[in-house]
């Protein structure tokens, strides 16, 4: 008796159905981030994530990962550029890094209330310590900064 008592109140992982974009193809559900898949950008492996709890993304925030991942050849160089001004304005000491070496990592869209938001993740090969990452609402840079 115990034992189905334990059961029944042990916390169990739900099945999801993988979710489908018309252009970006099948997300499959990660519990810690939400509809995740994996693409090819530049030659290197991105994942693409909308934040999610388990419940299928909006059309909006699937539509925002659609446009950026179908678009990057053309929004790089003004990220990078993006990225570059910012950097011009830091102490040298705190980045070492050169923005064009930069290589995206992932493309985020976490926010359900802010569908079009979206953070670039990169990492420079130059420098194993540091996550990079970029925010943008819409196509609008709001910022730029590390991790460590």
């Amino acid at each position: 008796m115990w034992k189905r008592i334990k059961l029944f109140f042990a916390a169990q992982e739900l099945q999801r159905r993988p979710f489908v974009h018309p252009t970006l193809g099948t997300f499959e559900f990660d519990v810690d981030l939400g509809w995740k898949r994996n693409c090819r950008l530049d030659g290197h492996d991105v994942d693409v994530v909308i934040g999610s709890d388990g419940e299928t993304p909006s059309t909006d925030m699937a539509n925002t990962a659609a446009d950026w991942v179908s678009h990057w050849d053309i929004l790089r160089e003004s990220v990078i550029d993006y990225a570059e001004k910012e950097l011009s304005t830091w102490k040298p000491e705190w980045h070492p890094t050169v923005a064009n070496r930069l290589v995206l990592s992932s493309i985020n869209i976490l926010w359900p209330n802010a569908p079009t938001t979206i953070m670039l993740y990169f990492d420079d090969p130059h420098d194993d310590i540091r996550s990079w990452h970029a925010t943008f609402e819409g196509r609008e840079p709001k910022g730029f900064a590390f991790d460590d």
